[in-house]
């Protein structure tokens, strides 16, 4: 009886190696080779779906779950660009009768899955089954990949487009490329070619980064494709991937534009929230401080250094053992991919700005199969790779479950404790909000911050009928906004009191004046920071000493409540350059 090792290990003969091997037998192989990117999505959305939280809490993917009803992106449903690429795969979802929240999940869930699959594909064909197996499993198992993976987070679609880049950019440059790749004619840019940059233009409505981190990538594809060409025929060539690239962008331009109300209102929109509102702040090419950037630099290590346990460090410590073994594989180029697949997107995140570990997803399938590359040729024979690939998923998938303190407080949030955590405080939230409502949530006002275990966007969610408030400063945003803003969420919706759009300006009024409806008798306060501290002493007026208690929600957990004087009695609280009037 084959064991699994067995039956794994004629996985790894490398096409190279295929015709030493009699035509019946090559022909099996290659069956079970192409078997395998298939297996791999399959067990990697098993493992996924094991982890999907109940609750969709953080901000962006509550924002493109709001979008699947009403997609507005002045009210930021979803956030500009629009990620059209990503939500098209959670309407399909959606529309199958899934609820938007388990739309987004199951998005997430599915280009992560597809993402281990398109990566084993890759690191097949440029080092080999070995390298592939080993790649997939330290790719899929990591807890960050895992993490974002369940989030309902659009960073899950990166990985999947940047693997089809790269496996269409080294067909282009010959690494036995399938027959449909043939060239079209001698003289003419390649089919692969062609694909490659339509596939690069069309990225952009993935995620707006994919066509910068590439644009080097896209670079020497070219550079191959019209190397040798008569200057005539470069041109044409030229001018072919310039037209797929235009054909690519504008297939997810031209929509988004339409859903924003025209190119330069989605210009603006996302100019303004890229640039002034989070590169202004961090990136030393817009002005921002030494210590902001120095902060970016900061998250970016700790990212990178994240992804690089334990996988890529078994990698390093394998490298003299990999030196001293002859390569299988011969494919040319490999190098230059995998460098054009990981520096770029880390020059470009060091310029501007990282504020979570699934920016680095990007980057992460190029890492693991140069771990897997490094870690099979290091081997003394193909048959223990699936040994090495167990032993790595056993060990993230232990450190997802089990965290050291060290890993979770200086390294990387992204384990399941941490999403226990935060749906067990949220959870804890909405219940003390929901009890303080006492089946009336039209007689409450829901006033957020952040921090409390949840976020405007999390309320305006799970609290429908409430009136949800958020206040909008530099404090709550982090962002360099100069004056104050109120955005309140209703019905899918969200107004503010300046009569901007939501979260889009920088310049906005120095005070917000937020009036309540009669029917209002409580408003529940949930953040933390400097504005709550100074709220327990801010009632005054014709309200004064009406004053604020604290509300147990869980274990660990606080709300604040302030219990209002019945109308007609008006109520009036002033804290900083916010009034709230009733």
């Amino acid at each position: 009886m084959k064991t699994p090792a067995d039956r794994a290990a004629p996985l790894v003969v490398t096409a190279a190696a295929a015709p030493l091997v009699e035509p019946a037998a090559a022909a099996r192989l290659a069956g079970r080779a192409a078997a395998v990117p298939l297996v791999a999505t399959v067990a990697a959305a098993l493992l996924y779906a094991a982890f999907v939280p109940d609750l969709l809490l953080d901000w962006d993917p509550i924002q493109f779950a709001l979008s699947l009803d009403r997609f507005s992106m002045p009210v930021h449903q979803p956030h500009p660009p629009g990620y059209l690429g990503f939500l098209a795969v959670a309407w399909a979802f959606h529309a199958a009768g899934m609820s938007a929240a388990t739309s987004v999940q199951a998005a997430s869930v599915a280009f992560a899955a597809a993402s281990v699959g398109a990566l084993a594909f890759v690191a097949r064909r440029l080092w080999g089954g070995a390298a592939a197996l080993v790649a997939a499993a330290a790719f899929a198992t990591h807890p960050v990949t895992i993490f974002y993976a369940v989030s309902g987070e659009s960073y899950a679609a990166e990985p999947l487009a940047a693997c089809l880049l790269v496996a269409l950019a080294a067909a282009a440059a010959g690494h036995r490329p399938p027959a449909a790749f043939a060239a079209a004619a001698p003289g003419r840019l390649s089919r692969a070619a062609v694909a490659f940059f339509l596939a690069y233009g069309l990225s952009g409505g993935i995620r707006q980064g994919l066509p910068i981190y590439f644009a080097p990538l896209a670079a020497w594809v070219l550079l191959r494709s019209v190397r040798g060409l008569p200057a005539r025929a470069a041109a044409r060539a030229v001018a072919v991937a310039a037209g797929a690239a235009l054909a690519g962008v504008v297939a997810w331009l031209a929509p988004a534009a339409a859903l924003a109300g025209g190119l330069g209102e989605w210009l603006r929109m996302t100019l303004s929230q890229h640039l002034s509102l989070f590169a202004a702040s961090f990136s030393p090419l817009l002005g921002a401080g030494g210590g902001m950037v120095a902060a970016n630099l900061g998250a970016l290590g700790r990212a990178a250094a994240s992804l690089s346990i334990p996988a890529a460090v078994a990698a390093v410590l394998a490298i003299p053992a990999a030196l001293r073994r002859p390569s299988v594989a011969t494919a040319p180029g490999r190098v230059p991919l995998l460098a054009l697949w990981i520096v770029p997107p880390l020059l470009w995140f060091s310029a501007m700005w990282l504020s979570k570990p699934g920016y680095l997803l990007v980057v992460a399938p190029g890492v693991a199969v140069a771990v897997g590359a490094v870690l099979a040729r290091a081997l003394p024979g193909p048959r223990a790779a699936p040994a090495v690939a167990i032993a790595i998923a056993g060990a993230q998938v232990a450190l997802f479950l089990a965290p050291p303190f060290a890993w979770s407080a200086h390294l990387s949030p992204c384990s399941l404790p941490a999403i226990a955590y935060g749906q067990r405080t949220g959870a804890d939230a909405l219940d003390a909000i929901r009890a303080e409502a006492a089946g009336d949530p039209g007689s409450i006002a829901v006033v957020t911050r952040y921090g409390g275990g949840l976020s405007f966007r999390a309320a305006m969610m799970h609290l429908p009928e409430a009136r949800v408030l958020w206040l909008v400063d530099r404090e709550s945003t982090g962002a360099p906004v100069t004056g104050v803003d109120a955005c309140e969420g209703h019905g899918g919706g969200t107004t503010c009191v300046s009569g901007h759009g939501f979260w889009e300006r920088l310049d906005l009024p120095e005070r917000a004046e937020v009036r309540l409806p009669p029917a209002v008798r409580r408003v529940v306060w949930v953040g933390e920071g400097p504005f709550f501290d100074a709220l327990s002493g801010a009632a005054r007026g014709p309200a004064a000493g009406v004053g604020v208690r604290e509300v147990r929600a869980g274990l660990a957990g606080t709300i604040r409540v302030s219990d209002l004087p019945p109308p007609p009695e008006p109520w009036r609280v002033e804290i900083g350059p916010y009034a709230f009037i009733r």
